[in-house]
């Protein structure tokens, strides 16, 4: 290849990248683990009516729950199935819809019936407040919601409480929170 060949080669792909809309510039990558900010979050409290009214409707009222999991993008229902009693089904609500339920392999040696709580006895409306204290508590500064659980505190006691999740670049920590929405103390 001559000098003058590779000049214009050189000057041809000068122009092509010159012409290119994308060149310098890096288009943004969502962060999959990075938390939904609040506002857009099944942590709040609108968006967490709409997802308990859609498993109410799904469920009825009366719903006997394993486990609670609130996260930013879905809440997850791990509930006795209430054509079978002997069986647990999780039900999941993201982008605004409640999946169909899925069977949930149950382990350990406790019994079912000692794990079950009525949903409807925690102050789930409380979810909410307790995240914005939660976070206040672990790392007011950089601390954001991870999700929320509620179940029973077994095998330490049967109470049902809220953990409440906060990582940060800081200090990732819980805070605990009885049924009815009352704060424990924050843990590291």
């Amino acid at each position: 290849m001559t000098r003058a060949t590779r000049r214009l080669a050189t000057l041809v792909a000068t122009l092509a990248l010159a012409g290119c809309d994308t060149l310098g510039r890096a288009e943004p990558v969502a962060d999959a683990s990075a938390p939904v900010p609040l506002s857009a979050s099944l942590l709040e409290a609108t968006a967490l009516a709409r997802a308990l009214t859609a498993i109410e409707s799904e469920l009825g009222k009366e719903i006997a729950a394993l486990e609670l999991d609130v996260h930013p993008d879905r809440v997850v229902l791990q509930a006795r199935d209430p054509h079978n009693e002997a069986r647990v089904l999780q039900y999941v609500y993201r982008h605004d819809k409640l999946e169909p339920p899925r069977p949930v392999r149950l382990q350990g040696s406790g019994t079912l019936e000692d794990n079950l709580f009525p949903l409807s006895e925690a102050r789930i409306d409380r979810i909410p407040e307790l995240v914005k204290r939660a976070v206040m508590a672990v790392d007011a500064k950089h601390g954001k919601p991870s999700h929320v659980l509620l179940r029973r505190n077994l095998p330490h006691e049967v109470d049902v409480r809220f953990r409440i999740y906060v990582t940060s670049p800081i200090r990732s920590g819980h805070v605990d929170a009885t049924a009815d929405g009352e704060l424990a103390a924050a843990a590291p």
